[in-house]
């Protein structure tokens, strides 16, 4: 396998795509996967279970293997945990809890999301 880069100050850069936090994402087998994740376990061997590949330098697409090491992976706050939405601001109870494709959604939030959304077509300004 042959990852393309671009040395960039004291980093070498991913060149291909990047998922939406700015992560390099490659292919393998028709499943798509963290480049860092891929470097890691092609040089150095599997990843431990709770383990996850962080880069040293902050830049999330640098493949440089000096600028890789395993961290913890945070701990998720179980569903029965969370008392408000993502954004805080609504009490997860009653009717304003949703399930859709994600998860756990906040009923008032999504209203919001989906009347900006509306608001923004009759406008003719997006889909």
């Amino acid at each position: 396998m042959q990852i393309r880069y671009t040395k960039e100050k004291d980093c070498w850069r991913f060149f291909g795509a990047h998922d939406y936090r700015g992560y390099g994402r490659i292919s393998i087998d028709g499943k798509q996967q963290q480049v860092q994740r891929i470097i890691w376990q092609s040089l150095v061997g599997e990843l431990p279970a709770g383990k996850r590949v962080k880069t040293t330098c902050g830049t999330r697409d640098c493949v440089l293997i000096e600028h890789l090491y395993l961290a913890e992976k945070p701990e998720a706050k179980e569903r029965s945990e969370r008392t408000h939405c993502k954004a805080g601001l609504h009490e997860y109870s009653g009717n304003n809890v949703m399930q859709q494709k994600g998860g756990t959604t906040c009923r008032k939030c999504a209203e919001a999301r989906w009347k900006r959304r509306n608001e923004r077509r009759k406008c003719g300004l997006s889909k």
